[in-house]
């Protein structure tokens, strides 16, 4: 299995008893490490099937049709009107498309690698 492991959140999941102990033996500090998001890497890689998958789906009709529509609403997606008239309304719509933006960045990258794999393993089976 290749690419980064991903941790589950809830297996780090600690009892209140086991919170208040550490914030009273261990102190502010080991409270404030418990609330700290999950570690994962940097690219949020998935496993090798997980890219192949991705990688077949996009070379049939309905597949292109999936990733056509998850595109729409990430990378495709237009910038949003903003209600608000004030610069942090503006800011955090900003945001908002630049998150959503990522996921189909993240998606597109690892359709691109998934295809390259396929390639890979059709070109050493020749």
């Amino acid at each position: 299995m290749s690419g980064a492991a991903n941790v589950n959140p809830r297996a780090l999941v600690r009892s209140l008893d086991d919170m208040l102990k550490a914030g009273t033996a261990e102190g502010w500090d080991a409270l404030e490490a418990m609330f700290q998001p999950a570690l994962v890497s940097q690219a949020f890689r998935p496993d090798d099937q997980v890219l192949q998958s991705l990688g077949a789906l996009s070379n049939t009709e309905v597949g292109r049709q999936v990733l056509d529509w998850l595109f729409d609403l990430t990378n495709r997606a237009p910038f949003p009107r903003h209600a608000g008239q004030t610069f942090e309304a503006m800011a955090l719509a900003a945001k908002a498309h630049e998150a959503r933006a990522a996921v189909g960045e993240v998606i597109l990258a690892a359709v691109v690698e998934g295809r390259k794999i396929i390639d890979s393993k059709q070109r050493g089976s020749e």
